[in-house]
């Protein structure tokens, strides 16, 4: 069972589009195997998500793969031998990979397009915050029958993506004016009803009162 409840917290919108400059992939986890109850992708999914960040930086333009910078989580996080990490160094520079949280918002807020490698909470903070692509395989999620729809429309519009080089493509379509899709009236519709639907953002004593609520009805 789920229930749905207001946002707690977002990062801060960027800066304004004349200052930004990055392209800014933001990855899941990094782990072969689980290493905890809640259910999420591994195994095949990683060897995926890994396909889709070289098949991304391969067909890039130049001048976009220059400001091409990765987000993934620090080796200490999990077991060297488990770990994902060392494939990404070899598709790129190790001053290319952010794994701390301080560098992680220098660059996000300088980015002119987010990537999201997952369906969660990285992509609706990305999402409310500027330009942003998901990048998925479809059969890795789960889409409940309420979202169908909303699935359907992101796809329409180029804000979600199941395919490395279609992504590509389109990030080097609209690389040079990128404000001019991510504003557009069909857009701007698609993204208000994903945030109608699935980023509930209320005021602070409105949040509070909702999450209290519900914490007190777990009693």
């Amino acid at each position: 069972n789920s229930i749905q409840l207001p946002i707690l917290k977002n990062l801060k919108k960027r800066v304004e589009i004349n200052k930004r400059s990055k392209v800014l992939i933001i990855t899941h986890g990094v782990d072969k195997y689980p290493h905890h109850v809640l259910w999420s992708p591994i195994g095949k999914e990683n060897l995926f998500q890994r396909k889709l960040v070289y098949d991304f930086k391969k067909r890039i333009k130049s001048d976009i793969k220059k400001n091409l910078y990765l987000k993934t989580y620090p080796d200490k996080l999990v077991d060297s031998e488990w770990s994902c990490n060392k494939h990404f160094k070899k598709i790129f520079p190790e001053k290319k990979i952010i794994y701390d949280a301080t560098k992680f918002k220098e660059i996000f807020s300088i980015s002119k397009l987010n990537i999201c490698l997952y369906p969660q909470t990285a992509f609706i903070e990305s999402i409310l915050s500027g330009p942003t692509i998901l990048l998925i395989h479809k059969d890795f999620y789960r889409i409940r029958p309420e979202l169908e729809n909303i699935h359907f429309q992101l796809k329409k519009v180029k804000i979600l993506f199941n395919d490395g080089f279609e992504a590509t493509n389109h990030v080097n379509k609209i690389w040079d004016d990128i404000d001019n899709w991510w504003e557009d009236k069909e857009v701007l519709k698609v993204r208000k009803t994903f945030e109608e639907t699935a980023c509930r953002k209320l005021g602070g004593k409105e949040t509070l009162r909702q999450w209290t609520e519900f914490f007190k009805k777990l009693d």
